[in-house]
C-alpha cells in the first residue's frame, strides 16, 4: 500500500518548498543525511535543480549534507529490480528490430507500409523499426503488448487493422529472439517481468516529487514497494481528491475545471517575431522590479525558439537556452551529413555544399594555398551544369584554358583532387559490412581536425568537442554491435547509422548571469522563478494532442489506457493551475502564426469558463491581434539624420575609359552606374545552382555552331539536309566538350530544344543561299573602329556575327543571331516608343565594317537572324532605318562616347526588370530610400 501523499501548498514556488520539507524532514544533528533518500521527478532540468536548493539549505543551516539519489521518472525502474541479462543498448533494439522486419515475408510487411525497402535499403527498413520501436516503447510503458491491441481492436466494431496489427505481433516475437539470440533483455520487456514476478525492491525511502502523470508500468512497480513510496503533490486541499493514491492525476474532475486566465495577461501577436516583441514589452513593464534569475520564458513549440530568441536579442534582451544546443546542429555533424549526402550519389550540388562548409573550406584553402577554387567552382557549375561531381577522374571535365593560357579550372581541380584523397578510405569499396565503416569514418574526421587548436573554455569549442565524443561513441557502437545487422551498406548509410544514435543528445551551456531561460513546457510548472512568460500557447501545444494515428487511433488508445487526448488535455491543465497559483505574475502571447507562416489556432486552455466571458474572449483571440508597430525596447531608438544605406560614391581616381564595345552602349544607355559597376568595376554575379542553361549559354551554343558553319567548307551550301547534318554534328560535338556525361538532365532536354532550331536555321540558310547571298566573314577578332572623342582617339570594338555578300545585288549583310523565345523586330530592339536610342550595337556594326576593305559602292542593310522557338519565325529581319536615323543613331554613341570618357556615371537610373544584377548596390528594394536630387552626387 502506497504511504500518503504529502501535500503542498501551491500559492508558493513548488521546489524550493518541497526542498524546504524534505530537508526538515531528514535533518538532524548538525547533518542533512538522505543517503536513504530516492527523490523521482518528471524532467532533467528538475533534477538537477532540487539538488542544488537541497545543497543551498544545508548550506544556509551549516549542515553536513549527504545528498539523496535524485532521479526521473524514465530512469527510475532500472533501480528496482535486477535484469536477469544484460540490457540491449538503442543501437541493439534497432538492429534487432530491422532482422526481425527482414524475416517477415513481403506480402505480410504490407499490411503496414505501402513501400516496402529494398533488400539492401538498411536505411529504409530502419525507419520502419523506428517507427514499431516507437509503439513497442508506449504500450509497453503501459504494461501491453502488441497482442493487447490486436485483442482489443477485436471488441472495437470501428477498427479495421486486424492483419497489421497480426503481423505485427510476429514481429515482435521475431526482435524478442533475435536478442534472446545475442544473449541481451529488451528494457520495456525487462520490466514487464519485474512486474510479473514480482522482483521490485528498494530498500531506500522513494518520494515522487510532482509526478502526476504515470504510466501504467511505473505505477504497478511503484506499488511493489509501496510502503516505501511517497508522493508529494502541488495543490490546494480543496483539490485533494483531484488525485489518485500515487498523486497522479484523476481526468474527470480536471477535465472541467475553469482556469482562472486574466484577460490582461494575454497578448495576441503574428508570427513569432512579434510574440517576442510583445514579451520584451511585457519584461519592460516590470521595471526591474525582478532580477534576471527571477524570470523565465516557457516556449512550448520548440520551433520557434531561435527566432524568439533572435528577435529578443533585438530588443536588448539576452537569453540562454536550458535545454541546450542539440548536437545535431553542431558542424561536425553537419559535416558528416554534408560528406554523406555527397558520397550517396557524387551530385554536383552536395559537393558544393560541402566544400563551403567552414571547417571543409579552410581545409582546402591549407592544402591548395589559396581561396581562387571556390571562384572557379562557381564558373564550373555555371559553365558545365554538372549533374554530379564523382570521385573517379574520366568522369570530371576540367578541361580546358583561359585567356591567358592558364588551365580554366586548375585550382578547382586540385581542391577536388583533395577531397578525394581525404575520402579514400570511404571510397575503396562501393559497399561492406556495417560494422567495418567504424575505423575509416573516423579517420577521415581526424584528418580534418588533427592539426585544430581549441580553446576549450569556449562554448562553441565545448559544444565541438562535445559533439565529436558523442560521434565517435556511435562509431564505436557500430563497430561493437553492427554485426547484427545483415548484409552490406554503403559509407553514406553507415555514416547516417551513426548520427541517428547521436541526433537526439544536447550540449547545455553555462547560463550567463544576465541572461533570461528559455525553458521548454514540461519544465513550467516546476520551475522556481516568480515571473513566468509563455509564448505561443497555442492548440497542438498546449495542450498538445494526436488526432493523426491511423494504427493506434484516440478510441484505442483510450481502451488501452494509453495516454489520450484527454489525459493529455488534464496534464496541461493542471500545470497551468499550478503556474498561476505559484508566480507573482503570468504572461501569456498567442501566435496567429508559426515560423512559416501557417495559421494557428488558441489554445482551449484560454477558453474556460463562463459562456459570456469565452465569447469575449474568442473576438479578442480571432481577431486581429495586438499591434507591435509602435513597440521599441532596449537601447534609445534614434532615427538617423542620413542615409544609412547609401549607394556607394564613384571612384573619380580611376583611368579614363578609351575603349568600348558594340555591346556595351546598350548598358550604359540603360544606367550609367550600373555600366560603371559592371563595365568599370567588372563587378559580376555568379552562384553554383544554375539548373539550366540561360539564355545567355543557349543563344551562345547556337551562335558557335553557327560560327563554326560559316568557317566549314560547306558555308555556301543551299542543301538543308547537308546543313542540318553539320549542325547538329556540331552541336553534338560541343556539348560532350562542354557537358560531358555528367551533366544536368535539363541540358539534355534544352540540347534538343537546340537541335529543333537549328534544323529550322538549316531551311533557312539553305533558301537564304539560293537568293544568292554568300557567307564573307563570321565573328573576325579585333574588329574595331576609331573616333576622335574631344581630341582624343576612342576605339570601338566589335564582333560581327557574320558579314554576307549578294555580288549580284551589290548588297552587304551584317547580321547578329538571336535565340530569344519571341520573335522581335530590330528596331524595337534598339529604340523605344519615342523613337529615342536604347542599344547601338547594329547601327555601329557601319562603322565597323569599314575595316573590312569591301567595296564602298555597295549597299548595306544591317538585320537580326531570329532562331527563336516559334520555327515558323526562323528567319531574317531586316532593319529598315533611313540615313538620317543611322546619323541620329552614330551622333547619340558619340554623345555616349564623350560622356564615358568624361567619366560621367551618374545618376543610377530607375529601371523595370527582374534581372538587375546591382538590385542591391543601387537601393532598388530599399524603403524610403534618398532620392539622387536630395542627396546629390559625385563622379
Amino acid at each position: 500500500m502506497i504511504s500518503p501523499s504529502h501535500f503542498i501548498d501551491w500559492n508558493q514556488l513548488p521546489l524550493p518548498a518541497a526542498a524546504q520539507w524534505l530537508a526538515e524532514k531528514h535533518s538532524g544533528k548538525k547533518k542533512l543525511d538522505m543517503t536513504s533518500v530516492i527523490i523521482v521527478v518528471p524532467t532533467a532540468r528538475s533534477k538537477r535543480r532540487i539538488r542544488e536548493l537541497l545543497l543551498q539549505y544545508a548550506a544556509n543551516h551549516k549542515l553536513v549534507f549527504t545528498p539523496p539519489q535524485v532521479t526521473t521518472i524514465g530512469t527510475f525502474p532500472e533501480l528496482l529490480y535486477v535484469p536477469q541479462k544484460p540490457l540491449a543498448s538503442a543501437l541493439t533494439q534497432t538492429l534487432a528490430w530491422v532482422k526481425a522486419l527482414k524475416n517477415v515475408p513481403t506480402n505480410e510487411i504490407r499490411y503496414f507500409t505501402n513501400r516496402v525497402p529494398a533488400v539492401d535499403d538498411s536505411l529504409g527498413w530502419r525507419t520502419l523499426a523506428d517507427v514499431i520501436s516507437k509503439w513497442h516503447v508506449e504500450l509497453a510503458g503501459n504494461r501491453k503488448t502488441f497482442t493487447d491491441v490486436l485483442k482489443a481492436g477485436e471488441k472495437n466494431t470501428f477498427f479495421t487493422e486486424q492483419k497489421r496489427w497480426q503481423t505485427l505481433v510476429s514481429i515482435q516475437r521475431k526482435y524478442l529472439d533475435v536478442l534472446h539470440e545475442e544473449g541481451l533483455w529488451d528494457r520495456q520487456t525487462a520490466r514487464l517481468m519485474a512486474i510479473k514476478y514480482e522482483e521490485c525492491e528498494i530498500d531506500k525511502q522513494v518520494y515522487m516529487l510532482g509526478t502526476v502523470d504515470l504510466n501504467l508500468t511505473s505505477r504497478a512497480m511503484l506499488e511493489q514497494i509501496g510502503p516505501q513510496v511517497t508522493p508529494i503533490i502541488f495543490s490546494n486541499p480543496e483539490f485533494r481528491d483531484y488525485f489518485d493514491e500515487l498523486g497522479c492525476l484523476k481526468i474527470e474532475p480536471w477535465e472541467s475545471q475553469v482556469i482562472p486566465v486574466n484577460d490582461k495577461d494575454v497578448a495576441v501577436g503574428g508570427q513569432p517575431e512579434e510574440q517576442a516583441k510583445l514579451l520584451a514589452h511585457f519584461l519592460a513593464q516590470l521595471d526591474g522590479e525582478f532580477s534576471v534569475d527571477q524570470i523565465s520564458i516557457s516556449i512550448p513549440d520548440p520551433s520557434i525558439t531561435s527566432p524568439i530568441s533572435r528577435s529578443l536579442m533585438a530588443c536588448d534582451v539576452k537569453t540562454h537556452d536550458v535545454s541546450g544546443s542539440s548536437i545535431s546542429h553542431n558542424r561536425v555533424f553537419i559535416l558528416l551529413e554534408l560528406l554523406s549526402a555527397w558520397l550517396d550519389g557524387y551530385r554536383f550540388e552536395d559537393f558544393a555544399t560541402l566544400v563551403r562548409h567552414p571547417d571543409i573550406f579552410n581545409w582546402l584553402c591549407q592544402q591548395t594555398g589559396s581561396e581562387a577554387w571556390l571562384g572557379e567552382l562557381d564558373a564550373y557549375q555555371n559553365h558545365r551544369l554538372p549533374f554530379s561531381i564523382p570521385v573517379e577522374p574520366q568522369r570530371v571535365n576540367f578541361y580546358g584554358n583561359d585567356r591567358r593560357g592558364e588551365p580554366r579550372y586548375g585550382n578547382l581541380e586540385q581542391a577536388w583532387e583533395k577531397i578525394c584523397e581525404w575520402v579514400l578510405p570511404l571510397t575503396r569499396t562501393n559497399a561492406q559490412p556495417l560494422e567495418q565503416w567504424s575505423e575509416p569514418w573516423q579517420f577521415v574526421l581526424r584528418k580534418i581536425y588533427e592539426t585544430t587548436e581549441v580553446d576549450r573554455n569556449a562554448p562553441e569549442n565545448r559544444r565541438t568537442i562535445r559533439a565529436c565524443q558523442a560521434i565517435v561513441k556511435s562509431f564505436v557502437q557500430l563497430e561493437e554491435y553492427g554485426q547484427l545487422l545483415d548484409g552490406t551498406v554503403s559509407s553514406a548509410e553507415a555514416a547516417l547509422w551513426a548520427l541517428d544514435l547521436c541526433s537526439n543528445d544536447f550540449v547545455i551551456d553555462v547560463a550567463s548571469p544576465e541572461a533570461l531561460s528559455l525553458i521548454g513546457w514540461l519544465d513550467t510548472a516546476l520551475e522556481d522563478t516568480p515571473v513566468t512568460a509563455i509564448a505561443g500557447v497555442n492548440e497542438g501545444f498546449i495542450p498538445s494532442s494526436d488526432n493523426s494515428g491511423l494504427f493506434l487511433p484516440n478510441s484505442i488508445r483510450s481502451d488501452l489506457d494509453l495516454v489520450d487526448n484527454r489525459r493529455r488535455y488534464v496534464r496541461d491543465v493542471y500545470s497551468l493551475m499550478l503556474i498561476l497559483a505559484s508566480r507573482e505574475k503570468v504572461f501569456f502571447t498567442v501566435g496567429r502564426r508559426d515560423g512559416e507562416g501557417q495559421p494557428l489556432l488558441p489554445s482551449r486552455l484560454l477558453l474556460t469558463g463562463e459562456p459570456t466571458d469565452v465569447a469575449k474572449r474568442c473576438r479578442r483571440l480571432f481577431g486581429a491581434g495586438d499591434k507591435t508597430d509602435h513597440l521599441l525596447y532596449g537601447s534609445n531608438h534614434t532615427y538617423s539624420e542620413t542615409q544609412q544605406f547609401p549607394i556607394p560614391d564613384l571612384q573619380p581616381h580611376l583611368k579614363p575609359v578609351s575603349r568600348l564595345r558594340v555591346t556595351d552602349f546598350k548598358q550604359y544607355l540603360n544606367c550609367p552606374y550600373r555600366f560603371f559597376l559592371g563595365r568599370i568595376l567588372n563587378l559580376q554575379t555568379i552562384a553554383d545552382n544554375q539548373q539550366e542553361l540561360d539564355g545567355g549559354q543557349f543563344g551562345s551554343l547556337i551562335h558557335d555552331v553557327a560560327e563554326s558553319f560559316g568557317r566549314s567548307k560547306i558555308k555556301n551550301s543551299d542543301d538543308p539536309e547537308q546543313i542540318a547534318a553539320f549542325f547538329l554534328a556540331e552541336l553534338k560535338d560541343r556539348a560532350a566538350k562542354i557537358y560531358g556525361r555528367e551533366a544536368l538532365p535539363t541540358v539534355d532536354i534544352q540540347l534538343e530544344q537546340a537541335k529543333t532550331r537549328l534544323r529550322a536555321l538549316a531551311k533557312w540558310q539553305a533558301d537564304h543561299r539560293k537568293k544568292g547571298y554568300e557567307i564573307f566573314e563570321v565573328e573576325r577578332e579585333k574588329t574595331q573602329c576609331e573616333f576622335e572623342i574631344n581630341g582624343k582617339p576612342f576605339i570601338v570594338s566589335g564582333q560581327i556575327d557574320r558579314i554576307d555578300i549578294h555580288h549580284a545585288e551589290k548588297r552587304i549583310g551584317l547580321y547578329d543571331y538571336k535565340t530569344g523565345d519571341q520573335a522581335v523586330e530590330p528596331r524595337k530592339m534598339h529604340q523605344d516608343s519615342s523613337g529615342n536610342w536604347k542599344d547601338l550595337q547594329l547601327p555601329l556594326y557601319h562603322d565597323l565594317l569599314k575595316s573590312f576593305g569591301l567595296p564602298e559602292e555597295y549597299e548595306v542593310e544591317t538585320g537580326i537572324i531570329l532562331v527563336t522557338k516559334d520555327l515558323n519565325e526562323v528567319k531574317l529581319k531586316v532593319a529598315d532605318w533611313t540615313k538620317t536615323e543611322l546619323e541620329d543613331a552614330r551622333q547619340s554613341a558619340i554623345d555616349v562616347m564623350t560622356q564615358v570618357q568624361q567619366g560621367v556615371f551618374w545618376p543610377p537610373k530607375e529601371i523595370n526588370t527582374s534581372w538587375d544584377d546591382y538590385a542591391a548596390i543601387c537601393q532598388t528594394k530599399v524603403f524610403e530610400k534618398w532620392n539622387v536630387e536630395r542627396e546629390g552626387a559625385t563622379s
